[in-house]
């Protein structure tokens, strides 16, 4: 399986780097400028990304969708400009998995972000999971981060569609 990386940007020379750095293991990076007068895309492309250019607007929706269109692999990593992946929580959970192949209930109890992370990163692994228990219930009830959301999902939803998407044993509560 092979992922492609989208960062939108708009004047982000001081992040791009840290957040190009940070997802190095993904086989695509694609960065979607929005039109920086500083050097942002010039940072970019050094560091091997792919830089598109979008015209300038209010939000980041369209630019982002642009950008996903543009992308090589199925798979589809977001990451903000301003944001960066630590690999340490992502790697403690495969190595951890790897030990214990069918015997891990990994139990989550806040955003899925981690775990969406160990999952693009060594899906093969994560197969090794024997259940995973997800702390995101708000389906038959009100959210408790809106009307419809529970935080867990809603602070990072691109995370959330990975781990939902992924095929293993899963409970929702």
């Amino acid at each position: 399986m092979k992922i492609s990386a989208v960062i939108n940007t708009l004047n982000e020379e001081k992040n791009i780097k840290r957040a190009i750095e940070s997802i190095k293991w993904v086989d695509e990076i694609l960065v979607c400028d929005m039109h920086s007068s500083d050097k942002t895309a010039e940072v970019a492309k050094k560091l091997g990304a792919k830089v598109l250019s979008y015209k300038k607007v209010d939000y980041v929706e369209p630019a982002r969708n642009f950008a996903i269109s543009k992308a090589s692999n199925e798979w589809i990593f977001i990451l903000d400009a301003d944001e960066e992946v630590p690999a340490s929580l992502a790697d403690k959970i495969l190595e951890i998995v790897k030990k214990n192949p069918k015997q891990i209930t990994l139990v989550t109890l806040g955003p899925l972000t981690n775990v969406a992370k160990a999952i693009l990163k060594d899906p093969e692994t994560m197969r090794q999971i024997k259940e995973m228990v997800i702390m995101g219930g708000a389906i038959k009830v009100p959210g408790n981060k809106n009307r419809v959301a529970e935080y867990n999902i809603f602070v990072d939803p691109e995370a959330a569609d990975v781990v939902f998407k992924f095929e293993v044993k899963k409970s929702i509560v």
